[in-house]
Order: C-alpha cells, then structure tokens, then sequence
C-alpha cells in the first residue's frame, strides 16, 4: 500500500522534472538561436568600401545613430582592428556621451597588449592609464552592463571604484 501510494508522487515529481527539461531546453535552444541571429547580424555586416565605412562612421557620430556604431564597431573590433577604430569611439564617447563607446574606448586601450586588462594597466605609463580607467568609469556611471563586470575586475567586488572625474583629474595634472 506504501508503494501504491509513493507511486503517484514519484509519477507527478517525473513530470515536473519533464517539463522543467522541456521548459530548460526551449529556453537553451531560443538563447542559441538568438546569439546566432545576433552573431549572423554582426559577422553579416559586409563593408565594401572605406567610403562605406566612413559614411557609417559619420552617421554614428553625427546623428548619434547607434545602430550604425555599433555596426562599425562590429566590424572593427570582429576584425581586430580596434586601434584603427579608437578615434571614432572616443569622438562618440565624447560628443554623444555615449556609455557603450566610452566602453569601447577603455576596451581598445586595455586589451592593445595580450596581457589581461587589470596587468595591463598595470604595466601603462600613468596617463593612459588615467586616461583608460576614466572612460572605463564613465561607462559604468552611465550602467553600461560590460562596465560593471570590468569595474568589478579591476577594482575588486568589496570596494566601491573612485569616480570617472577624480582619473580625468589625474590624468590632467601630468
């Protein structure tokens, strides 16, 4: 009679367990799908002319079209051609206040050595380290989620970082 009785249960915990396979599997299989569409997106952008590329540009940071920076920037940095883009991610940055571009910014500085970021800076000259970890906060600050990941990298979990201001102040007394 105990097992007659554990058996609807055990019946009923195997669904659950069926369906929350089902559920996790769905969810797998659409957040693949989507990363192949988002990656099909990025990886499609076929840049035929410099021309192509620096109307792009202008448009990004012109109009403040953030669809076509972050085509380019796709483009660039799939490509690994970050320092090629850095002006036109730090004019973005800059005139739009753009907290993916400042990210960028911090990106391409960091990652110019094959060192991780947080050695790297390490081992930059105090300027363009300043002049990093600015653009580095300033995205943060804005809530850019790349941002905060570095943040926590570079500064630790337990401490709260300084704010982008006092590393431009930094950077201006050199």
């Amino acid at each position: 009679m105990l097992i007659q009785e554990q058996a609807p249960q055990q019946l009923g915990l195997k669904q659950k367990s069926n369906k929350i396979s089902v559920i996790l599997f769905l969810f797998f299989f659409s957040s693949c799908n989507n990363y192949d569409m988002k990656k099909n997106i990025t990886e499609g952008i076929v840049i035929k002319s410099k021309d192509t590329l620096n109307t792009m540009i202008s448009k990004a940071i012109n109009q403040n079209d953030t669809i076509a920076y972050n085509q380019v920037a796709s483009y660039y940095l799939i490509n690994n051609l970050g320092e090629e883009f850095l002006f036109s991610a730090f004019i973005m940055a800059n005139k739009n206040n753009s907290a993916e571009a400042s990210y960028h910014v911090y990106d391409i500085i960091a990652y110019s050595t094959p060192k991780e970021p947080k050695e790297a800076l390490n081992l930059m000259d105090k300027k363009t380290k300043n002049l990093a970890l600015y653009y580095l906060l300033k995205s943060y600050e804005m809530g850019f989620e790349s941002a905060k990941y570095q943040v926590s990298e570079v500064f630790g979990d337990k401490n709260a970082p300084p704010k982008s201001s006092y590393y431009l102040e930094e950077f201006s007394k050199e």
